[in-house]
């Protein structure tokens, strides 16, 4: 080798060590607020500055800190018009749906993976920091999904994913209506028929990598068996091998049921939250409260289907009455105290939409700071992860987003996020609008 290439190889390694410790050296960020709620449920406070290091909260301080009291680089970022809050947390999404998007125009989980590549990009721009993913078509795609968000690879929200439904063969999870031998080559790993086999079914998700379980009590809203007084589509022994297998493993488990029956069948069977919960009576309210089991509600999703001119007038006529009759259960179980976690089934209704559902929340009783405790508080804590999510405290993950008015005042503040930033690096602000 000649002197010069010596020198330039040497050279090169210098700059790539300087980039490595640089690479290694805390970023330091502190967010200037012009009013924080750092812990919905309590006050919100004027003039804070959260300090950031990396991913992580460090401190909360009163007044705006300077960059120089700090050693090293330090980014501020000026949101003292704004109103800022804890990133907010959607319950219940589907990233491999979009309702303009029939499910047979995708052919491939690379096809499934896109999609939910793109919805995960509009879900965070809306603010919504952190989702679970229950119920997606394809298992591999939402998982590959997952770890690419986390590896920073592609923007989104932090994402614990169910992988594919737990279900009972002809449940709701399954497509029907195939021949058999169409029906087994797409068939997921996730149906199950019997204690045994449902044990199973849980397993093929866990070894897939789902962070959780998702479980069909009921069919669905369009379906015979998901009515308010249909009888569960599971039975119990099945129910609760499920949620058995599931906690075994470390795995919390969500149970979908629209009918009241199968709303208390998934409760008894020990189920972390259940999704929809859409016909409440006292009985189940009584086994919330008891328990401590979560409503996942997606409350908003009728509101959007009622919107939908081509839906047909008398199935309009026909949600409207069931509307009138299931609201005020909604209302009383809010009254007594059964505990709300935020949730829209995105996916049928459009992503980046998500706020809508705290809006509906106050709508149904809710004063604005529970509505918001639903979606950030009380979402952590269902999912186990309070220690980490749901408020803007030391040692949690910096995700962090601000609206121009106070939702305290105005909640359809929160459907037009003005900044995001998820585990310390910003993804939208007035620079990137």
């Amino acid at each position: 080798m000649s002197h010069l290439g010596f020198i330039n190889s040497a050279l090169a390694a210098l700059l790539l060590s300087t980039n490595l410790l640089a690479a290694d050296e805390p970023r330091t960020t502190i967010v200037h607020a012009g009013t924080l709620l750092a812990v919905p449920g309590q006050d919100a406070k004027p003039e804070q500055s959260l300090i950031i290091v990396d991913d992580k909260i460090l401190e909360v301080r009163d007044g705006y800190v300077a960059a120089s009291d700090f050693e090293g680089s330090v980014d501020i970022v000026d949101l003292k018009d704004k109103f800022v809050l804890p990133g907010l947390m959607d319950m219940h999404v589907h990233f491999t749906l979009a309702p303009k998007r029939p499910d047979f125009l995708k052919t491939s989980d690379s096809d499934y993976a896109l999609m939910a590549a793109g919805n995960a990009q509009t879900t965070l721009l809306a603010g919504v920091t952190t989702v679970r993913d229950i119920g997606a078509t394809s298992a591999e795609a939402i998982i590959a999904v997952r770890d690419a968000v986390n590896d920073g690879t592609i923007p989104g929200p932090r994402i614990i994913a169910a992988g594919e439904s737990i279900s009972a063969t002809a449940g709701h999870g399954e497509r029907r209506g195939q021949r058999d031998d169409i029906a087994d080559l797409v068939q997921s790993k996730a149906m199950c028929d019997g204690a045994d086999d449902c044990r199973r079914a849980v397993r093929s998700q866990y070894k897939l990598g789902a962070d959780m379980i998702k479980v069909h009590a009921t069919g669905g809203g369009a379906d015979p068996n998901g009515k308010r007084y249909s009888a569960p589509e599971m039975f119990d022994d099945e129910l609760e091998a499920v949620v058995e297998t599931a906690h075994r493993l470390g795995l919390k488990v969500t149970a979908h049921a629209h009918g009241t029956a199968g709303i208390k069948a998934a409760i008894r069977a020990g189920v972390d939250s259940v999704e929809h919960s859409s016909w409440f009576d006292d009985d189940a309210i009584e086994m919330y409260l008891d328990t401590g089991t979560y409503v996942v509600k997606t409350a908003y999703l009728q509101d959007y289907f009622l919107s939908r001119p081509q839906i047909p007038k008398r199935i309009q006529d026909m949600r409207r009455a069931n509307i009138a009759i299931a609201e005020p259960m909604v209302r009383e179980a809010i009254k007594r105290g059964v505990k709300f976690a935020m949730g829209t089934d995105s996916g049928v209704m459009p992503h980046g939409q998500n706020a809508k559902e705290i809006w509906k929340y106050v709508e149904l009783g809710m004063s604005p700071m529970e509505a918001i405790e639903t979606a950030t508080v009380n979402a952590a804590d269902l999912m186990g992860k309070s220690d980490q999510l749901g408020t803007l405290e030391a040692g949690k993950f910096a995700d962090v987003i601000a609206v121009d008015v106070s939702p305290l005042e105005d909640i359809t503040s929160l459907e037009s996020v003005s900044f995001v930033m998820r585990s310390g690096v910003v993804y939208k602000s007035s620079e990137t609008m």
